[in-house]
């Protein structure tokens, strides 16, 4: 395994660092077995989408050709929808999307934000296998450190229903990341979670001006 950061300690890990590879083998005598493509010179293309300003799991699913994050036409408005669909990659049930990052064991950063009270709205609708739940998670940090944070479970509905998460906050946050599941911890593959149209009640007012 090779990276391009420390992958380690996630210590000093900075956008634009790279490091490139060339003719991996083994060296010495008795050798029997060499590198696999070591020069790199074979390719096989493996496409995926994922949405714009969102990290996926699509990456590990394209291996297999198992997508939990998709897009849809079944929307409430504009063109497209999330849905996000657990399914089974290697050893991992996985339905999950954030405006984060994912680190080498948890989900990191988020975007901007510095609003102490509001109210995230959007539309949803949900189908769980047996008895599964959908979740969303609001992580709000400021200088690294959680200073907020608020679930909203979302249950069965076979249309589209809006949901709110109201919020306020002890002080003011620099970042807010968003974490979406189709199952809670231990999901059932097929569960499915559509999301459509999130936005703050403050953009909403500030748009009808």
């Amino acid at each position: 395994a090779a990276a391009s950061s420390n992958a380690i300690n996630e210590v000093g890990v900075q956008p634009g660092s790279w490091i490139m590879f060339d003719n991996l083998s083994f060296f010495g005598t008795g050798i029997t077995q060499q590198i696999l493509n070591g020069d790199f010179e074979n390719w096989s293309i493996q496409s995926y989408e994922n949405p714009v300003n969102w990290s996926t799991t699509n990456v590990r699913g394209s291996q297999l050709g198992q997508f939990s994050s998709t897009k849809t036409t079944d929307k409430t408005e504009g063109n497209y929808a999330l849905r996000l669909e657990t399914v089974k990659v290697f050893d991992d049930t996985l339905g999950y999307i954030t405006n984060g990052t994912f680190g080498r064991d948890s989900v990191m950063g988020g975007q901007p934000f510095n609003i102490v009270f509001d109210t995230l709205v959007g539309q949803y609708k949900y189908s769980p296998v047996g008895m599964d739940s959908a979740a969303m998670a609001l992580v709000f940090t400021k200088n690294g450190n959680v200073i907020g944070g608020h679930y909203h479970f979302f249950t069965p509905t076979s249309t589209y229903q809006q949901f709110e998460v109201p919020f306020v906050l002890p002080q003011i946050p620099d970042t807010l990341r968003i974490d979406i599941a189709s199952s809670s911890r231990d999901g059932f593959i097929g569960s499915t979670l559509f999301i459509d149209c999130l936005l703050y009640t403050s953009d909403a007012a500030d748009d009808s001006l």
